[in-house]
């Protein structure tokens, strides 16, 4: 036993040292080795060592007692107890395969065990796992030799959907990505964008049990979204499901890749700005425009349709129907630049069924050929 504030080194054989009154040190040696501080701010010192293979154990522990660990990574680390008030037993474990463990009694509490990576290719230095008195763990963090570090909460009493939660910060504390373990295997990951290096915010990714994506909602800067689905199952036509969404949450544009390769498109005049509601637009595998179709406010809708590939002699071909769905009028433009537009008389109030107009290249009305009720042809 040591009174007054003293120093105590303890042998390579099983040693029980006490420090009685006073600031004492003890360091524990080889074996198992127990220590007492006693009454005073103790210290009591492990050693990253090799060669000691013992469990000490710290048989008391006040709140101003610290552990200090030394050679490792060539610095000296303290374990503070601000948080452990009350503990009554301390053990240290040496000689563990590329890590050293020092394990925490918590009255009432639990455990603790504080694990120091001694790997030289590991970039983990320093890891905490908390156990509540069921031996069930709870919590954890890790820290690693560039500063960052990882939080992890776990749902020990099976309460959450989820089995564990991950926060990882960077070296100056900026909590970067979350990742959440779901019960079920799979976990979505939400990264942030704190060194302010891209356009958006915040990105959550969610992932199946084996790794495959299933969706993506990226928040930009502006405050606006895309929101992206993924066919991971293969049970749709499509593959991919982006949707934009402003500021106010309002869709403002669509597209779908589809399995065939190619592309479908639909932007929504959601401002109301426009005299339409809605346009969608079709591409081929080789991001051609095929078909472009105009949904109009009063219910009506103005479709074209692309010679894409050259096969016609005509490049565009447009028509226009109302909102009961009859044909107002079709327009085929053709290589040569002339023009062919029919109207029709959908409604029947005119003395023609319908008109056909050709016009020049250079946009002049070359002829206007009406077909009457009575079926006979007048050409104007």
């Amino acid at each position: 036993m040591l009174l007054g504030n003293s120093a105590s080194l303890a042998t390579t054989a099983g040693d029980t040292l006490s420090g009685g009154d006073g600031n004492d040190t003890l360091v524990g040696g080889s074996g198992s080795d127990q220590l007492t501080g006693g009454q005073g701010a103790d210290v009591f010192v492990f050693i990253f060592d090799t060669e000691q293979t013992g469990f000490d154990t710290i048989t008391d522990y006040s709140g101003e007692d610290r552990i200090a660990l030394y050679g490792y990574e060539n610095r000296p680390l303290t374990l503070e107890t601000e948080s452990y008030l009350g503990i009554s037993g301390v053990f240290a474990l040496h000689n563990v395969p590329d890590s050293f463990d020092v394990m925490v009694h918590l009255p009432d509490i639990g455990w603790e065990v504080h694990t120091f990576d001694t790997s030289p290719t590991s970039n983990v230095v320093y890891a905490v796992a908390s156990y509540n008195l069921t031996s069930a763990l709870i919590s954890g963090k890790v820290s690693n030799a560039d500063g960052s570090t990882e939080d992890i909460i776990y749902d020990f009493a099976n309460e959450q959907p989820y089995s564990s939660v991950h926060i990882y910060k960077n070296s100056v504390g900026q909590n970067h990505m979350t990742e959440t373990i779901l019960d079920d295997g799979a976990y979505n990951k939400r990264s942030y964008d704190v060194d302010h290096v891209s356009n958006h915010t915040s990105l959550l990714r969610t992932f199946t049990s084996g790794g495959v994506e299933k969706t993506r909602v990226l928040e930009l800067d502006n405050g606006s979204r895309t929101d992206t689905v993924f066919d991971w199952a293969s049970q749709s036509a499509w593959t991919e499901l982006r949707r934009n969404f402003d500021v106010d949450g309002r869709l403002t544009f669509e597209e779908t890749l589809n399995d065939n390769g190619t592309t479908s498109q639909i932007s929504y005049d959601y401002a109301n700005a426009s005299n339409w509601a809605r346009i969608v637009t079709e591409l081929n595998v080789a991001d051609q425009m095929t078909m472009q179709r105009r949904y109009m406010d009063d219910g009506s809708n103005i479709t074209v349709n692309f010679d894409f590939d050259d096969s016609r002699n005509w490049t565009q071909y447009q028509q226009s129907v109302d909102a009961n769905g009859n044909v107002l009028y079709g327009t085929q433009i053709m290589d040569d630049g002339r023009r062919f537009t029919t109207h029709f008389d959908h409604d029947g109030t005119r003395t023609w069924q319908s008109y056909l107009q050709h016009f020049g290249s250079d946009g002049t009305v070359i002829s206007t050929t009406f077909q009457l009720d009575d079926g006979s042809l007048f050409i104007a």
